[in-house]
């Protein structure tokens, strides 16, 4: 696993989606992209108390996404926010389908957890 920050680390495989982290007081932001590097990205994360972390994810138009939070230790969480995309209904809480609408955004991935929790998160362009 690649470190992205001391609470986020990428999978190898997803090293060259990575193009660029930020450490500030409590909060961590990776951006990645899908455009040269089209596979799987997993991580996996420790969040709790006033720590945020954030996943920025580059989009086009007509892209398609998904993110999956997976073995999931005390309940970890996420939510999806951005301009010029459309996050798909889904049945799950722990898996989200993101369509990318306008021709080119950032949406990002906010995990949350409290007290503290642990977590493995996929994100897939299809």
């Amino acid at each position: 696993m690649v470190n992205a920050s001391p609470v986020v680390v990428f999978d190898p495989t997803c090293h060259g989606n990575v193009i660029h982290t930020q450490q500030e007081a409590s909060r961590d932001f990776n951006y990645l992209e899908f455009q040269r590097n089209n596979q799987t990205c997993q991580l996996k994360g420790k969040i709790g108390g006033e720590h945020q972390t954030y996943i920025n994810v580059l989009g086009f138009a007509g892209d398609q996404f998904s993110v999956s939070l997976i073995e999931p230790v005390e309940q970890p969480g996420f939510t999806i926010s951005g301009e010029g995309l459309k996050v798909l209904p889904t049945a799950d809480k722990t898996f989200q389908v993101i369509e990318i609408e306008a021709r080119q955004t950032f949406f990002s991935i906010e995990v949350f957890g409290y007290p503290y929790a642990e977590y493995k998160m996929i994100i897939q362009k299809h």
